[in-house]
């Protein structure tokens, strides 16, 4: 496991599954304090409890998209465990996300292009916005952005509107990170290829063996990532060897785009 310091309080959305879970996995057992939030507030109570370490771990039912609820998540981090050093932001996701051939613009339902960006950019924008006082309060931190092969290069299934917020998430950690850096606050984010989270899992069990292989074909590593493959780069950036890397985004997809 990278060298991590012991006590770090780190607040991960979208905990319940996926990325967040995994993330959570990985931190418990390096002595990490875990705030884990979800809009799902039993499952993510269910993920906390599943990490067996007792009061070092709490969940909390969140709706990032609200903007209150998103200032209480954080002062109550804060109240429960005295500090927030890292912030995970994992919400994301297209209506469109798993439609052969991609979404064209013409077909683009409007109301689907303003849940896109507010699932993708302004969850992350308020969860930043809020948690950044604390981390200062704290003498610095770690901020993580989930972006995706999609906002890197181009989407075969997400369509216009995914693209362009996860490129918008590249853009915002970008600048985040030139403004932060003075105040001891890294950011950086991930950007992973097709990753067997259980949403992905759900939709490509049901592809016919032939467009599974289609898609693997254009893979180098020739299969899809794995969701604790995907979190080992998050933890990366939180641990203690990441401290002078900032305004990055890892790609982390087999090969499928290199920069």
């Amino acid at each position: 496991m990278l060298p991590f310091t012991p006590g770090k309080v780190i607040l991960i959305t979208g905990a319940a599954l996926g990325l967040g879970r995994a993330t959570a996995k990985l931190l418990a057992p390096v002595g990490a304090r875990l705030v884990l939030v979800d809009r799902d507030g039993e499952g993510v109570r269910r993920t906390a409890a599943e990490l067996g370490i007792g009061d070092r771990a709490i969940g909390l039912e969140v709706n990032v998209l609200d903007w209150e609820q998103v200032q209480a998540m954080v002062t109550t981090a804060v109240h429960r465990f005295d500090r927030l050093d890292g912030l995970v932001n994992t919400v994301g996701g297209s209506s469109g996300h798993g439609v052969r051939g991609a979404r064209s613009i013409e077909e683009l339902d409007l109301a689907d292009w303003d849940r896109t960006f507010d699932l993708n950019v302004k969850s992350v924008f308020y969860c930043c916005r809020a948690a950044i006082p604390a981390l200062r309060a704290a003498g610095g931190g770690r901020i993580v952005n989930t972006s995706s092969v999609a906002g890197r290069s181009q989407s075969q299934l997400g369509g216009p509107q995914y693209a362009a917020a996860k490129a918008a998430v590249v853009g915002f950690t970008r600048q985040l990170a030139f403004q932060l850096a003075k105040d001891n606050i890294t950011v950086n984010a991930v950007a992973p290829g097709p990753t067997l989270s259980e949403r992905v899992s759900a939709i490509w069990d049901k592809r016919p063996d032939e467009e599974r292989q289609e898609i693997l074909s254009r893979i180098p590593a020739g299969r899809l990532g794995e969701v604790d493959e995907l979190a080992g780069a998050v933890v990366y950036f939180l641990s203690d060897l990441a401290g002078y890397v900032t305004g990055h985004t890892l790609d982390v997809n087999g090969g499928l785009y290199m920069d």
